[in-house]
This record gives structure tokens, C-alpha cells and sequence, in this order.
């Protein structure tokens, strides 16, 4: 005789949101989207959303995409390089996260400029494009955005240097949410059931490793990285960080 399960208490393991993003300016929506856009009594609410998308004053996200920028503790003079940007939520939260302070104190929030930027590349010129657009809703100075393969990013240099100082732009803090098979996203895509196949993870495996390393070379000594994926596969996730660990000696 198996033995029943315990029902689940889920109201006591959901997060405080207040206590989990910074300055509580985190919102979830309970409503699934596809109701969101279907139902006619939720019409306006959807219309405000969309309204308010556009005009860069929220960005719709996933809360468990948001773990890698929060993990960072972002500040608001930090170089950071968002390795595979789009569709640019994360370049958004980083973005949001650099004038977060100054956003405190409405004295100082239009008249000072935050020393910190984001770089923000895609390899995807289509992508690339996208990302472009939806950060100029933001309307913010401190983005650059690139179009490069991740695995040889390239070298950048700070124009205005004293005698005998290194040019090279090292970033305090990267975000490395590499391509990957999307495996997790079966809730979503549920076409991927019938996709699946082991090839999906080991085609990536090394492209991977290779865009987690080149973060690495760019990386500040004691600055910060995340690696992310969409992705279960331990060859996508567990075995590129051991790749990692391996080649560097911890």
C-alpha cells in the first residue's frame, strides 16, 4: 500500500515578492496570458499593459528570468556586458537595477547622469534589431548595443585614458544566458514534447562553453557572472560549469 502524499501548502512557498526585487517595484499578474488577451471583461486591463509596455514603464517578464540580474547585486557605477541580450528583458532589469538609487531621490534622479552602462549583444542581426527597439522605449544613454558572435566578442576601449593605463574595457558584473534547446519551456511550448532529442543539449554543449569562457576573459578580477538556460539538460547547465571549473582550476 503506497503511501499519500501530503497536499501541498503553495500559498506558504511562494516568495514574498516585496522582500525578493529591490524598492518592491516587482508586480505579478496572476491571469494567464492567454485569458489576459481572449477575455472581453479583462479587455482594458490588457490594453493598459500594453500602453504601459510601450512606453517603457513596466517590462513583462518571467520572475524566474529575473534571478540572474538580481543575483548580481548591480550598482550604479558598474561596466556590464549582457553577453546574448535579446529580447532584452534582463538588459532591461540590469538597466532598471543601475539607477535604481538615484531613482530614490526625485532630486537627483534627471539632473545626474549614473556612471554605469550595459552593453548588450545578440549574434541574431534580427534579433539584434529587436533588442534595439525595445530599448528605446527606456529612452536611457547608458546602453550600447552590439552584434557579434558572444564566443569571440570583441575587444572595447575606453577613448579617455591616462599614460600607462589599460584601455580595455572589463566588465563588474555579466550576464550569460547562453542559446540553448529550451527543454523548460515545455509548459509553454508544448511542441517541444514531440521534438526533444538528446542532440538538442550536445549540439550546444561547446558553443556554450565557449561563450561562458569568453565572459570570463572580460570579467573584472572579483567582479560577477551568471550562467543561465531555458534549459534541464545537464550537458546544457551542470557539465558546462564543470567544463569551466575544470580549464581555470576552480
Amino acid at each position: 500500500m503506497g503511501l499519500k502524499e501530503a497536499p501541498v501548502d503553495y500559498s506558504k512557498l511562494r516568495m514574498d515578492l516585496k522582500t525578493f526585487y529591490p524598492q518592491e517595484v516587482l508586480f505579478e499578474m496572476m491571469i494567464p496570458r492567454e485569458l489576459l488577451k481572449k477575455n472581453v471583461g479583462l479587455k482594458k486591463i490588457h490594453k493598459l499593459v500594453m500602453h504601459m509596455a510601450d512606453a517603457g514603464l513596466i517590462t513583462r517578464q518571467e520572475i524566474v528570468s529575473m534571478m540572474p540580474p538580481i543575483l548580481l547585486d548591480v550598482q550604479a557605477d558598474h561596466a556590464i556586458l549582457d553577453m546574448c541580450a535579446a529580447p532584452g528583458s534582463k538588459t532591461a532589469q540590469l538597466l532598471e537595477l543601475i539607477q535604481a538609487n538615484q531613482m530614490l531621490d526625485r532630486k537627483i534622479a534627471n539632473s545626474v547622469q549614473p556612471k554605469g552602462f550595459v552593453v548588450a549583444n545578440d549574434a541574431d542581426p534580427k534579433r539584434a534589431f529587436m533588442l534595439t527597439h525595445q530599448m528605446n522605449r527606456l529612452n536611457s544613454a547608458n546602453i550600447l548595443i552590439t552584434n557579434h558572435n558572444a564566443q569571440v566578442f570583441p575587444e572595447l576601449l575606453y577613448r579617455d585614458c591616462g599614460p600607462g593605463e589599460d584601455r580595455r574595457v572589463r566588465y563588474d558584473r555579466i550576464v550569460c544566458d547562453v542559446p540553448c534547446s529550451s527543454d523548460a519551456a515545455i509548459r509553454k511550448i508544448p511542441s517541444k514534447w514531440r521534438e526533444w532529442g538528446t542532440k538538442g543539449g550536445q549540439s550546444l554543449h561547446a558553443l556554450q562553453i565557449q561563450i561562458l569562457q569568453r565572459g570570463l576573459e572580460l570579467l573584472k578580477v572579483g567582479g560577477k557572472i551568471t550562467y543561465s538556460t531555458c534549459s534541464l539538460n545537464p550537458m546544457e547547465n551542470e557539465s558546462v560549469v564543470a567544463a569551466t571549473l575544470k580549464k581555470y582550476r576552480g
